[in-house]
Parts: C-alpha cells; sequence; structure tokens
C-alpha cells in the first residue's frame, strides 16, 4: 500500500476551478487504484458540508491561525509548513504532493529531507503568468522565493500541460540547464470525475448556437481572459452573424461593467454572476459552445468540462488550451480581434451535421486524452518513480 500526502488549500466543499480539479484527481486515483493511500491536508473548513467518507483516504483540516488579509498568509502558510514536515517525520510517506506552487513562503519553510519525495504541480497561471508578469509586491515576493529558494531545493516539478513545464524552465529556472537538469518533468492533467456519460444535445437548425464564457473580472481575471478581445469582435462581426449566436457570461468583478457597456446593442449576450458547479455542468450540457479567448491560460477545469459535455470550442491559441483542439473546434491567435471576428463568422455558417460532428469529437478528444483512468494512471507513475528513487524508508 502506497502513502501519499496530498496538500492542496483549496479544496472540498469549496466551488472554484482549484477545489473541483483537485477532488477530481483524488476521486480519479482511488477509483481506478485500491493500493494507495491518500491523506489530504487543507485548511478549507467543512463548513454545513458533510466531510468526505471513502475507503484509503483521510481528510486533515488545519484550522487558520491568523484572518489577517496580508500577513495571515504568512502566518497560516507557517504553520502548514510545520504541520508538513512533521507529519512526513511521524508518517511512512511515499509522496508528497503539494498542488500548487501558490504558496512559496510555506514551500521555502519545508526541511530538505520532504523536498525528497516532494512533487508540486503548476495548475494555473497565479503561480506563473501572474507571478511573473504582474507588477504587485504578493507577486513579486513569490517570484523571488520561487527562483531564488524553492526551485533550488527541487527535485519534482509537474504540470497540467506542456506549455507550463516550458514556462518553468524558462522563468522559474531561467534557462539554466545544469538546474534544469537536476529537475524530473511530469505532466498529470486535469480531468472529470465521475467522466461524462452525459447523452450529447443535438444542434438543430434554425435554433442560436448556445454559447458559454466563464472567468473572473477582478483586475487579474479580466487581463486574462480576454473578454475585451471578444466582445470587441461581437461588435464587428455583421447582424446576420449575430442573430446566430446566444451567449451566456458567467462571472463577476470590477471591470464587468466594461463588458455590459460593449454588449448593450448586440441582443445576443446574457450576464449570470455566478453559479454552482452542478449548474455550470448542466449549462454546458444543453449548449453548443464554450468560449475562452484568453491571452494566456493553463489546462482551464471549465474548458475541459465544456469538452467532456460535448460543446464545440473557440480558444484561443495559448497554454493548455492548445491540448484541447483537434476537429473540435476553431483556434484563433491571442489579442487578435480579426481573428476572433473570422472564427466567429466560420461557426456561424457551419451546418448541423457540422456542428454535432463537432461536438461528438470533443467527447472522443476527452475520452482519448483526459479521462480519469489516464490522469490516475498518469499519477501512480509518478508516484512509483518518486517511491524508487527516494527508498520506501520513512523520511
Amino acid at each position: 500500500m502506497k502513502s501519499v500526502l496530498f496538500y492542496c488549500d483549496d479544496f472540498y466543499p469549496k466551488n472554484n476551478g482549484y477545489a473541483n480539479a483537485y477532488i477530481n484527481l483524488i476521486n480519479s486515483i482511488l477509483a481506478n487504484y485500491n493500493d494507495i493511500h491518500i491523506t489530504v491536508v487543507t485548511s478549507t473548513e467543512i463548513g454545513n458540508a458533510q466531510e468526505l467518507c471513502q475507503p484509503n483516504l483521510k481528510v486533515i483540516r488545519i484550522k487558520k491561525k491568523s484572518g489577517l488579509k496580508f500577513f495571515g498568509k504568512f502566518i497560516n502558510e507557517y504553520y502548514v509548513s510545520k504541520f508538513i514536515n512533521r507529519f512526513a517525520i511521524e508518517n511512512k510517506t511515499d509522496m508528497i504532493f503539494v498542488e500548487t506552487f501558490d504558496q512559496p513562503f510555506m514551500l521555502s519553510l519545508l526541511s530538505k529531507k520532504v523536498y525528497d519525495k516532494m512533487a508540486v504541480r503548476i495548475h494555473s497561471t497565479s503561480e506563473t503568468e501572474y507571478t511573473f508578469f504582474i507588477r504587485k509586491f504578493i507577486y513579486v515576493l513569490k517570484k523571488m522565493l520561487i527562483t531564488r529558494v524553492v526551485s533550488r531545493k527541487l527535485k519534482w516539478v509537474v504540470s497540467t500541460n506542456s506549455f507550463h513545464i516550458d514556462f518553468a524552465k524558462k522563468y522559474y529556472f531561467k534557462e539554466n540547464l545544469i538546474d534544469i537538469g537536476n529537475i524530473n518533468f511530469f505532466i498529470i492533467p486535469n480531468t472529470i470525475y465521475p467522466d461524462s456519460a452525459y447523452t450529447i444535445d443535438k444542434y438543430q437548425f434554425p435554433n442560436k448556437i448556445k454559447a458559454v464564457i466563464l472567468g473572473r473580472m477582478e483586475y487579474e481575471g479580466f487581463i486574462q481572459k480576454g473578454f475585451i478581445d471578444l466582445f470587441i469582435a461581437l461588435n464587428t462581426v455583421s447582424p446576420q452573424v449575430l442573430e446566430r449566436f446566444e451567449i451566456t457570461v458567467v462571472g463577476q468583478g470590477a471591470y464587468r461593467h466594461q463588458l455590459e457597456k460593449l454588449s448593450a446593442k448586440l441582443g445576443c449576450v446574457e450576464f449570470v454572476d455566478s453559479l454552482p458547479h452542478e449548474e455550470i455542468i448542466n449549462k454546458l450540457l444543453t449548449s453548443d459552445l464554450v468560449i475562452l479567448p484568453s491571452r494566456f491560460e493553463g489546462l482551464s477545469m471549465f474548458a475541459l468540462e465544456g469538452l467532456a459535455c460535448g460543446n464545440m470550442c473557440l480558444f484561443s491559441r495559448t497554454g493548455g488550451l492548445t491540448d484541447l483542439i483537434d476537429g473540435n473546434g476553431f483556434f484563433t491567435e491571442v489579442q487578435d480581434i480579426n481573428s476572433i471576428r473570422d472564427a466567429l463568422t466560420n461557426i456561424s455558417s457551419l451546418t448541423p451535421l457540422q456542428i454535432n460532428d463537432m461536438k461528438e469529437r470533443s467527447v472522443e478528444l476527452y475520452n482519448h486524452k483526459f479521462k480519469n483512468s489516464l490522469t490516475a494512471t498518469a499519477f501512480m507513475e509518478l508516484l512509483q518513480v518518486v517511491s524508487i528513487i527516494s527508498g520506501k524508508d520513512e523520511i
């Protein structure tokens, strides 16, 4: 029986992309392998939800020590690092799997012995593009800790996609071939649990093509998601193209008013503040098209769910999104209004047969590359290699 300590700050019962991705990965591993025990360490409170209870899974919820907005973050990460160091010493642990680089202060405080058995997964743009290019103090500090402390002790780096493996080599390790050579890189994609077994809603003409776009609209999210590019493009297409679409935009933040102004005369856009995850899935099951015009992106859970629920895709050619279109939609170039406009025009002229072929192709692509048994196998391969190299003795 292999034993893994799994640390993720955002976890069930939170309803966000991080938490959904992490619980999907854990459930996929446990469903496909019965010779592994996972202990999840998280600071997410259970609240009124029912605690997870299944064989070979234990959840330890660390109560936050401080509620201070800024300094409390470092106090809480300090106590998490103490817990992980102690747990690794007191328990026979084959691997420690940290689900994000987003807490480099905590990572910098872990002991060298912990690093011998620890893999950290690059999961999002927060720990990559945000950290390295946004000039806020917190990101500058994270960048310094990742490049000057954490990267010098790491042995195992994982990502959900190959794009951010290359990002880490360039920015975490500054393209130093010797430092890169000391690291072992793995890809463990996001997945959905359970795998989608839904009947795909067939598109029928002359119905509107139902499209969904989702994302945060605070400063970072607004810059990242490329909403403004899409809405400018929508204002440049012909009325005949516009009337083919019914677009639902899910998200909220200080910058949403800009999009509402741009959509005022379009007549095809509806804004929704937020939806529970189950309702997002239901929405995707009755839609035809998922749109993500991101300027940079990881392996988006929303995009992956769009595939599994049988949607065509309109994605910008960046990050993990590049793995998600192959005969099931259209790529646009990043921040290219003309490219987005042309793609919308092309989609509006598709026949029902072409639309439904693309919808079915999305499900095929998900099953071929991202179904949970494949992701679970990728995780177990990493675990096996870490166990062999680090040895089976207790830390």
